[in-house]
């Protein structure tokens, strides 16, 4: 049986009644502090700011960084997710900065590691996070340009699908040892090369801008630097750390085909499309953000190449998450076999373990070959915790389509089906609700 959860978040366990749980806070428990670190050189944590008011300029310094000439970022006292305070950059003139002579400079002689905890208010622009010595060229800087992030001058770098106002954290790592670059987002790896040393890098530190352009849009909660390369496992804990601190709300991510876009729920004659992201959003509430990642004839190798940017980074600023997958229809369709696309299927499966995304799978509506042979391959395989049996709904199946025979031909009479009141579309309505049943467990955690 194929688990559906990484190590951190265990395998899915059965209540009393009889329905599972996906995860749960148990993944977001705080870890230590980063300061408890013998090599943790500076945290600069917006949570120490005193004296200062809502809205008003920064003044004095944290963690020895002070306003950058004449512009200072503004202190927010709650702006930052679950209601935290932060730092507000402006992306023209404000910035931070610690002169230079100070002990952080021989601290990364070495290795080093750097991270910061952010929500960008703007993409697309060249934004300077870190930065020491100053200028577009400095040896030692974080930058985030457009949707990617790099570590150093022409070092690492890694694009995500950023969302603006959603909270990020950006990890850089240089192990002088292995003369190696590492670079992640939310805890997941993005980046990795060999690299020569740094070059001695002289003047100040900067937070915000490179000292003089390249200004950074948005909100900083935290920067963390290290004196060693931190391993896999102190940078897991540090994100455990802060995703604890700034979790809230909970997310769904539909990954799928056309089906799940809704191209194929609009029905000839202009007929509104139904797609089971919005039902789902509908029931679920304000609580959850459903993310619709459906695209028109997706194949599952598409779903496989997308996934570090659109499922892999987001999972940990979030109480609960869960993806819901959706797709074989286009594998079929393309002359895949049921045996190779389910093992497509298991591919992608292995991205979601490894990054902790706990999922739902469901099985194809249509009871025709070859989905009925896909189907018994992810019925036998996946854990029954994780699965949606769409195919057994009978508003859906043979019996829902024989009442729908105008709208669509093949699979998609299976698909479209009628809602009780003989709606046209009512697929989506029944697949969303067999999907918050299913995830019902999550909604009071």
């Amino acid at each position: 049986m194929m688990s559906a959860f990484g190590v951190n978040l265990g395998r899915p366990r059965q209540l009393g009644s009889g329905v599972f749980r996906l995860g749960g806070p148990s993944a977001f428990t705080p870890a230590h502090a980063p300061s408890t670190r013998a090599s943790n050189k500076l945290w600069l944590d917006a949570d120490t700011i005193t004296g200062l008011t809502d809205g008003s300029t920064f003044t004095g310094t944290v963690a020895g960084f002070g306003p950058a000439g004449s512009g200072a970022p503004i202190y927010r006292a709650s702006a930052f997710r679950n209601g935290k305070p932060c730092l507000d950059f402006d992306g023209a003139t404000s910035a931070l900065t610690l002169a230079a002579g100070s002990a952080l400079d021989t601290d990364v002689a070495g290795s080093f590691t750097m991270q910061v905890v952010l929500q960008p208010a703007v993409s697309g622009s060249i934004q300077t996070l870190i930065n020491k010595g100053g200028g577009v060229d400095a040896r030692i800087h974080l930058l985030l340009s457009g949707d990617a992030f790099y570590g150093r001058y022409n070092g690492v770098g890694a694009g995500t699908s950023l969302t603006v106002d959603l909270p990020v954290i950006c990890q850089y790592v240089y192990d002088a040892t292995a003369h190696s670059e590492t670079l992640y987002v939310n805890g997941a790896q993005v980046g990795f090369m060999s690299d020569d040393p740094p070059s001695p890098a002289s003047g100040a530190w900067f937070i915000g801008s490179n000292g003089s352009s390249n200004f950074y849009h948005g909100l900083i909660s935290n920067v963390v630097i290290d004196s060693e390369a931190l391993s896999p496992a102190q940078l897991a804990s540090d994100v455990r750390y802060f995703a604890g601190r700034y979790s809230a709300g909970r997310l769904l991510v539909a990954e799928g085909d056309s089906r799940t876009f809704g191209a194929d729920a609009t029905a000839p004659g202009g007929v509104t499309a139904y797609p089971w992201p919005t039902q789902i959003a509908t029931i679920l509430g304000i609580s959850w953000t459903v993310i619709n990642r459906g695209v028109s004839s997706r194949t599952i190798a598409d779903l496989i190449n997308a996934f570090p940017s659109e499922v892999g980074p987001r999972s940990p600023f979030y109480r609960s998450s869960v993806a819901v997958i959706f797709v074989a229809v286009n594998d079929l369709a393309g002359g895949a076999s049921a045996s190779t696309t389910y093992g497509r299927l298991q591919n992608l499966l292995a991205l979601h373990d490894a990054a902790n995304m706990p999922y739902l799978v469901s099985t194809e509506p249509d009871s025709a070959v070859p989905h009925a042979d896909y189907n018994a391959l992810v019925v036998a395989g996946v854990s029954a915790d994780n699965l949606v049996r769409f195919d057994l709904d009978s508003r859906v199946g043979p019996a829902g389509a024989a009442l729908n025979t105008t709208y669509g031909d093949g699979s998609n009479l299976h698909w479209r089906g009628q809602d009780d009141g003989g709606n046209p579309g009512g697929g989506e309505a029944v697949f969303a609700e067999l999907i918050a049943a299913r995830i019902a467990p999550l909604r009071s955690l």
